[in-house]
């Protein structure tokens, strides 16, 4: 039997996504300080280790244009703009401080402004972090990068860094992550419960929420799931697969299912490339040594070399999924993705399995023209409305 109100916690975690200004305030006014970070490659134990809220920070403004206009130029990547945008109008008046690990040029251009720019008594951290993520010196860097992150955010929460606390964070982490695979896997199946779009949702919600409250959340919607919630989703609808960097829009997912699809997998950094590796700490491993194998051994983005484990990740999500169709969503000006597309199309077209490619903007999606390409192409599969 259906567990009760799964559906309504599912709507209720998009829900937190839209009003996460005024919930973050919320955490403040509580006494918790708060910590914002731009990539999943940052790592949110430390930050929970320390006693402190992490929260992803997101592209929602309508239109990124005014103040950033005097540090970055027009076109610099849409979503660093918007995300800097928030910083300079104040918007993000919550945070307490901010963490940027070493991902794109874009980002690594916000960061400096951010540490030219910040108020006094603003925490601040740049976290250098290989490019190439494979190999014993690669490790003992980064090691040593988590070690020197981890005792400035205690020193900067007032308090000792300390292994059990560690241990602790890992722990909650490892447990979200392993309730959002499980939830995931069940959009393996002919009829799954969840939509794209509801998904998209849970995982935005995931970044921002109490972890703690985080947890009770997803065991409710696993066991929701496994006891079927019924209102199955993709009867006759094609099954895509969207590859992208960050969506935080599900006015997207929407676009791309009311066409007559359903996504059912992605590599996206708000996705899988969050929580589908869990940290697996063996027992008497030190916890930052688990912590950099983690973070180097994850699902890699355009950012990182070599690319082996995420191409991997993408055909082992092509067979798993049954996936008909894939979409590229390209963040306009986004160098990493835009270089990596044709290799990647090629793959997956090789495979005889149709890409279609969408740049998007934030908050600034051109539903209609969106629309009449999606349906184009889900009727290519033999999908639609």
């Amino acid at each position: 039997m259906a567990l009760p109100g799964g559906r309504e916690l599912i709507k209720d975690m998009a829900g937190f996504v839209q009003e996460r200004h005024e919930r973050m305030r919320e955490i403040k006014r509580g006494g918790k300080k708060i910590i914002g970070y731009f990539c999943s490659y940052t790592p949110e134990e430390l930050i929970l280790a320390a006693g402190m809220h992490p929260v992803r920070i997101m592209a929602d403004l309508p239109d990124p244009a005014g103040p950033v206009d005097a540090h970055l130029q027009n076109f610099a990547c849409a979503f660093a703009r918007s995300c800097l945008d928030q910083l300079v109008r104040d918007r993000l008046d919550y945070l307490d401080g901010i963490i940027f690990p070493c991902t794109c040029d874009s980002l690594r251009a916000v960061s400096e402004i951010i540490r030219a720019n910040k108020k006094e008594g603003f925490f601040y951290h740049f976290l250098n972090m290989p490019l190439r993520v494979e190999g014993d010196p690669q490790f003992v860097f980064y090691r040593r990068e988590l070690e020197l992150l981890y005792n400035a955010l205690a020193g900067f929460a007032g308090r000792p860094p300390g292994l059990e606390s560690l241990k602790g964070a890992v722990a909650l982490a490892d447990a979200n992550r392993e309730l959002l695979i499980r939830i995931w896997d069940f959009r393996k199946a002919s009829g799954p419960a969840l939509t794209g779009e509801e998904c998209l949702g849970i995982v935005n919600a995931a970044v921002c929420m109490d972890r703690e409250e985080l947890r009770e959340r997803l065991e409710k919607i696993r066991n929701a799931l496994a006891g079927g919630i019924g209102d199955e989703k993709d009867t006759g609808r094609a099954r895509l697969m969207v590859i992208g960097s960050v969506i935080d829009n599900p006015a997207l997912i929407r676009i791309i299912e009311s066409a007559g699809a359903l996504v059912v997998g992605d590599d996206l950094c708000t996705g899988a490339r969050y929580f589908s590796v869990p940290v697996n700490m063996a027992d008497g491993e030190d916890p930052l040594d688990a912590l950099a194998r983690r973070y180097l051994g994850r699902i890699p983005c355009p950012t990182k070399h070599p690319v082996d484990r995420r191409l991997d990740h993408i055909n082992r999500v092509i067979d798993d999924f049954k996936i008909q169709g894939a979409v590229v969503v390209l963040q306009k000006f986004c160098e990493p993705h835009a270089f990596d597309y044709p290799a990647l199309r090629d793959m997956i077209t090789g495979r005889g399995i149709p890409v279609l490619l969408l740049e998007i903007e934030p908050g600034r999606l051109a539903e209609g023209q969106l629309s009449t390409r999606v349906e184009a192409f889900v009727e290519m599969l033999g999908g639609g409305r």
